[in-house]
C-alpha cells in the first residue's frame, strides 16, 4: 500500500498515451445549441475506446478560453448543462494556436466552431495558419474541424487544414454534426496512427 496521502497521489500517465484535446465554440452566434451540444459532446466522450491511456481536455472559448475538463478518459465526468453559456465573439485563432502548443506529438485537436474568427487579438489567420501547418507536418497533430454555415471548408482551407479533416454540419446542426458517426471514425482512425 501507497504511503502516499489519497488527496495528493496522481495517476501515472502510461508512455503509449494517446491525447484529444476539444475545442467547443460558445460564442453568442451558439445560442440555442446548449442543450444539444452538452449532449452530442457527452456522448462523443461515451463513444470513445474504453483505453486507460487515452488523455482528455475540454476548452469552451468564445472571446475568453476555459478548460472545463482535464483527465484520462475514465476520469472525465460528463459536462452539465450550466457549464456550456453562450456569449462574446469568437477568437478561433487566438485559442487555436495557443492550444496547439500544449499538445504533445501525435495529438488529435478537435475543433467545433460555428463561424469564423471575430475577435482574435494575438494570432492572425495566417499566423494561425502557419502554426497549424507546423503542428500538423512536424509533431504529427491530427487537427478536426467540425464547423457550421457555408464557408465551413474555405475557414478551414484558410488554416491549411486538410480537406479529409474537415466535416461541414449537416443541415447547419452543428451538435448533430459532433456526435455523428464520421465524427467519431475520424477521431478512433487518428487514434490508432
Amino acid at each position: 500500500m501507497s504511503k502516499c496521502p489519497k488527496k495528493i497521489m496522481k495517476r501515472v500517465r502510461p508512455s503509449n498515451t494517446k491525447y484529444i484535446v476539444y475545442l467547443l465554440d460558445i460564442s453568442a452566434s451558439m445560442v440555442g445549441q446548449e442543450k444539444t451540444m452538452v449532449d452530442a459532446i457527452n456522448s462523443n466522450l461515451k463513444s470513445l475506446p474504453k483505453e486507460d491511456t487515452i488523455d482528455i481536455a475540454i476548452y469552451i472559448f468564445n472571446n475568453t478560453l476555459k478548460r472545463i475538463r482535464k483527465g484520462l478518459l475514465d476520469d472525465i465526468t460528463p459536462i452539465e448543462y450550466n457549464e456550456y453559456r453562450c456569449w462574446g465573439s469568437t477568437s478561433l485563432y487566438d485559442f487555436s494556436c495557443d492550444i496547439l502548443q500544449d499538445i504533445p506529438q501525435s495529438g488529435i485537436l478537435v475543433i467545433a466552431t460555428d463561424g469564423a474568427d471575430t475577435s482574435s487579438e494575438k494570432y492572425t489567420q495566417l499566423q494561425c495558419k502557419q502554426e497549424m501547418i507546423s503542428a500538423q507536418k512536424y509533431r504529427g497533430i491530427t487537427i478536426i474541424y467540425v464547423a457550421e454555415g457555408d464557408d465551413a471548408v474555405l475557414q478551414a482551407n484558410k488554416l491549411s487544414i486538410s480537406d479529409d479533416c474537415v466535416i461541414h454540419a449537416q443541415d447547419n446542426d452543428l451538435s448533430q454534426t459532433f456526435n455523428s458517426q464520421h465524427v467519431m471514425d475520424m477521431i478512433s482512425q487518428s487514434l490508432e496512427i
